[in-house]
């Protein structure tokens, strides 16, 4: 690698196990605060290490910052939470199937609850289940579980297979990748464009191994489909840019988050539902999630903290909506479909121009993305119908107008 580190995937993806195997532990055990201290403070200097001296390329700029964020900073605040924010021992955490309390567990029962409770990171089954999760049907037998895992299966992959057209085609991400575009200099038009594909591109590939990790511990007997709600809430929700964090997008982080903020505002004194309490909440909510990206900016070789940018921007828009939206119902203006579609143009506009800010960290890289499935099925059955080559792109570039399909 240009930047000294080693290309080395085991080496990078190993010593992710000594962050993630002693958070059960100590969730079982809550030792002395000093000891779990230690523990924090290894794990993230072996992180640190690790991110700095190897390295791994899965061939896409965008899948290399992914992986740092799940294989390390993810856990990290995970660990966090656990260690020093509370003690799931003692405060009254239940499994739907919990017969007696952890506390009262033998140790490698109680071991195994931890690590089913640390990897239940919305909730789902427990008695802390965050809020805003996608609805599932109660009674949901396997037989309609797998035909509606299947269904949504089939519009991610399509999603994402549209989505890799447009990114592949794109020269800013492909064949001028090497110059560290921007995606601002394409014009506003193909600028949002652009924003609208990266949020289709997240919200459709998660969702592809999420339904696949569901139909195989539903399929195996593992677990039930009441534990499966979709992984993301639907877009007919994002007419607000709070609405889109909070019940569009994955809500992964959403435990911690909201403890962290929660913690912070009652440290500060500030009662709760007060201006001042809200905001501080989400501000550090938003830092949270900026500190966890940060780990992909290290990873693709950027400088560590560029991401956050985006994520406190997106404290401003939403401060910014709830005053607008405020106002709006002092003068008696009711939510309506005109609303609403004024709430879809706005949030379309914001990510338009906001989005680049995460994105530049990525294409800053100088590396083409690369398709995120290995073949096209909308490639191939336009080409099977004999249509190749009758679409093309006018991109912006001059001389660069792509055929697409």
């Amino acid at each position: 690698m240009s930047d000294g580190r080693e290309n080395n995937p085991v080496m990078f993806i190993l010593p992710c196990l000594g962050v993630l195997v002693p958070l059960p532990f100590v969730i079982a055990t809550h030792p002395p605060a000093a000891i779990r201290a230690a523990i924090l403070a290894a794990q993230v200097w072996m992180a640190w290490w690790v991110t700095g001296t190897y390295t791994i390329s899965l061939g896409d700029p965008m899948m290399d910052y992914a992986i740092a964020c799940f294989l390390y900073s993810l856990p990290l605040m995970h660990c966090l939470h656990f260690y020093f924010f509370t003690d799931a021992l003692t405060d009254g955490t239940r499994h739907v199937y919990d017969k007696q309390a952890a506390k009262d567990m033998p140790f490698w029962q109680r071991v195994w609850w931890a690590t089913c409770l640390a990897s239940a990171v919305r909730g789902v089954g427990w008695n802390y289940e965050i809020a805003n999760l996608p609805p599932i049907p109660k009674s949901r037998s396997r037989s309609e579980f797998f035909a509606g895992a299947l269904r949504d299966m089939a519009l991610f992959l399509f999603l994402a297979d549209l989505v890799d057209i447009y990114v592949t085609s794109n020269p800013v991400m492909s064949t001028r990748a090497a110059e560290g575009l921007s995606i601002r200099t394409q014009g506003f038009v193909f600028q949002s464009l652009t924003a609208i594909f990266w949020a289709i591109n997240v919200w459709s590939n998660f969702q592809i191994v999420y339904c696949l990790a569901a139909m195989l511990f539903v399929g195996a007997g593992w677990s039930e489909p009441r534990f499966w709600p979709r992984m993301c809430g639907s877009w007919a929700d994002a007419y607000t840019v709070r609405r889109t964090w909070g019940r569009v997008w994955h809500q992964l982080f959403r435990r911690f988050v909201s403890c962290f903020g929660k913690t912070a505002a009652r440290s500060l004194g500030y009662a709760p539902g007060t201006f001042a309490s809200r905001y501080t909440q989400l501000f550090v909510g938003f830092l949270a999630s900026g500190m966890i990206h940060n780990w992909g900016d290290r990873m693709i070789g950027q400088t560590f903290g560029r991401s956050t940018v985006f994520f406190l921007a997106q404290v401003i828009a939403i401060m910014l909506e709830d005053h607008i939206i405020a106002l709006a119902r002092e003068a008696g203006v009711k939510e309506g479909k005109a609303t609403r579609a004024l709430g879809y143009a706005w949030t379309v506009l914001w990510f338009s121009v906001s989005v680049p800010f995460l994105m530049d960290v990525m294409t800053d890289a100088g590396r083409p993305r690369s398709a995120a499935l290995p073949s096209s099925p909308i490639k191939t059955l336009w080409w099977a119908a004999g249509l190749e080559g009758s679409i093309s792109i006018p991109w912006p570039e001059a001389g660069n107008a792509t055929v697409v399909y």
